[in-house]
């Protein structure tokens, strides 16, 4: 009766979702609530405004343009060091970032870190020390570091010192691949929830903020967001609500993704449902 009612709701509402964005652009950040890790398993190109980061000071004079990226925003409810580590789902990806102070705007934000270095291009020797792990940590002096990878560049950048009431955007961009990283915050500051936080509602455990290519052929990508580790199924409803597909899984703290191949479904209008605890949460995707 449940499903039934689920299915029936979602063809009469249209599906709309307010959450069904990517966090792919500094307007609609992913929200950071607290200090803690966070994991972001996949990345898939850039959002509707393409950043121009070649005006920033590692990337300077380099055409450079976003690849696969996500922003993340927090802000500081309590004066003190801020450090984070970002690490690559495959170590040996190059995972730039721009950190960001928020002012009014977007337009108006200031760059306070900036780090490019990786791979040196067309060299035969691979640099380890500039790809993998990056970040902010207290023993790293300098606030930049340019493409390629020079002789002193160990992929980290100088910890921040923040204060109450200001507020961060973050821009991390996968230059190698599609594939996600896990963000861990550390340091003696505190952070405050954000606008956008949307897990203060305990029934909001699990939301989809993406689903796609819809229509789709031969498969469908989910991806959905969980502020805590939790066991989650994954079902396929037709829209008589006959459940045609399920599994279940863990979820990681942040942006999870799942991939599930629907190429002999036949064509149709079906419902995809993602459920933790009694909550669930649906879109609609079209199988050609």
């Amino acid at each position: 009766m449940v499903t039934r009612l689920i299915v029936l709701l979602l063809l009469i509402c249209g599906l709309q979702n307010s959450y069904a964005q990517n966090y792919q652009d500094c307007d609609s950040p992913f929200p950071i609530c607290e200090k803690k890790t966070y994991n972001f398993g996949y990345l898939n190109g850039f959002g509707r405004n393409l950043e121009q980061i070649s005006n920033t000071s590692c990337f300077e004079g380099s055409n450079a343009i976003e690849t696969n990226s996500i922003w993340l925003e927090w802000n500081i409810l309590k004066n003190g060091t801020l450090t984070f580590v970002l690490n690559p789902e495959n170590k040996n990806d190059d995972l730039d970032f721009i950190l960001y102070k928020y002012k009014s705007n977007c337009e108006s934000k200031e760059e306070v870190r900036c780090m490019a270095s990786g791979e040196n291009l067309g060299s035969s020797i691979r640099n380890s020390e500039c790809t993998g792990q990056t970040g902010l940590k207290l023993t790293s002096v300098d606030d930049f570091e340019k493409q390629g990878c020079k002789y002193n560049d160990d992929n980290f950048l100088k910890f921040l010192a923040v204060e109450e009431g200001e507020q961060y955007l973050l821009l991390v961009n996968n230059y190698n691949s599609k594939s996600g990283f896990s963000i861990s915050f550390e340091g003696s500051a505190e952070f405050n929830m954000v606008n956008d936080c949307k897990f203060i509602n305990p029934n909001e455990e699990i939301l989809i903020t993406n689903l796609f290519p819809n229509p789709t052929t031969n498969e469908i990508n989910v991806q959905f967001i969980t502020h805590r580790e939790k066991d989650y199924s994954l079902k396929i409803l037709d829209i008589a609500g006959k459940e045609i597909y399920s599994s279940y899984k863990t979820a990681s703290m942040g942006l999870n993704h799942s991939n599930i191949i629907v190429e002999n479904f036949i064509s149709g209008t079906y419902i995809l449902v993602v459920a933790t605890d009694g909550y669930s949460t649906a879109k609609r995707f079209i199988k050609k």
